[in-house]
């Protein structure tokens, strides 16, 4: 996984706005006092961003940085912020950190709430809030926390990466060599079987007019009909050559802004056509762009 830089909230910033083009600004380690590889951004309240930065969480109110570390040292795959709580995916460790009356975030770590132990080297590199819980994903298993009640539940998933993608009828991630799976409060289905979609990654999963869209994380698009039929449709980024997809973010027109490996980001309107590349030549400090660096 190559690091990704601070510049990415600027450009998301820019995306969701409507903007044609995004003024890019690279912080560098110097100014925060911090390693750099960062492995997740997140907004949380008040305006405060927070940043998985290897090690350490890096909080930044605008003018001040302050650093945070987890209680037995590990590295910080992920983050999420539910209005109230940040939530964090480690290695071998996952929880939250919430601040006190004097403003300073104190960690809580849920690895307690467990039946069973952690796995052997588990991490957590995906966390997504739905509804009244707080999913946390590793390439083993999904765990599902609710906040009300203090419990865990576990949907047994071994994926090649860790993506959860939520539709109306429930949650769907794809399962190694299984194919794509949908959950919800009936339980847990095979939806769409591996033959279908090969042994290509489900980088995006989307609804639009009753059918289902998938693009894989070699830039293919195929749209399932409700009958289950499987419809291949024309790879957008066909022109840049071979492509290789990490991951997606789903912007609120519509569109969907794309993480690869190589070449940068790439960015669909809502009809799935090919809008703009930003890349190094734009002013991106690295050519790789993957997990939640989206």
């Amino acid at each position: 996984m190559k690091r990704f830089y601070l510049v990415l909230f600027l450009l998301l910033c820019c995306f969701t706005q409507g903007q044609e083009s995004a003024p890019i600004q690279a912080i560098s380690p110097l100014t925060y006092d911090g390693e750099n590889q960062n492995w997740a951004i997140e907004e949380g309240d008040n305006g405060y961003m927070y940043l998985a930065n290897n090690h350490s969480i890096l909080s930044f109110d605008g003018e001040r940085w302050s650093k945070y570390g987890t209680p037995n040292g590990s590295v910080i795959r992920s983050l999420t912020f539910d209005g109230k709580r940040l939530y964090a995916g480690c290695y071998m460790e996952f929880g939250y950190w919430e601040r006190n009356e004097q403003g300073a975030l104190i960690y809580t770590s849920l690895t307690k709430l467990l039946e069973d132990s952690l796995l052997e080297d588990e991490e957590f590199w995906n966390i997504q809030v739905v509804d009244d819980l707080v999913l946390f994903q590793s390439f083993s298993r999904i765990l599902l926390f609710n906040p009300d009640k203090e419990s865990i539940e576990e949907i047994p998933a071994e994926v090649n990466r860790a993506a959860i993608f939520e539709l109306a009828d429930g949650l769907y991630y794809q399962v190694k060599n299984k194919g794509l799976y949908v959950w919800n409060k009936s339980g847990s289905k095979l939806l769409i079987p591996e033959n279908v979609i090969g042994d290509q990654a489900v980088v995006s999963f989307t609804e639009k007019d009753g059918s289902k869209q998938a693009i894989l994380d070699n830039g293919e698009r195929v749209v399932f009909g409700a009958d289950g039929t499987a419809k291949g449709l024309e790879n957008p980024f066909s022109f840049l050559g071979p492509v290789s997809i990490y991951c997606s973010y789903r912007l609120k027109d519509g569109g969907i802004l794309l993480g690869t490996i190589a070449n940068g980001l790439l960015q669909l309107n809502s009809q799935g056509h090919f809008v703009k590349q930003i890349s190094i030549k734009q002013g991106l400090q690295d050519k790789d762009y993957g997990k939640k660096s989206l």
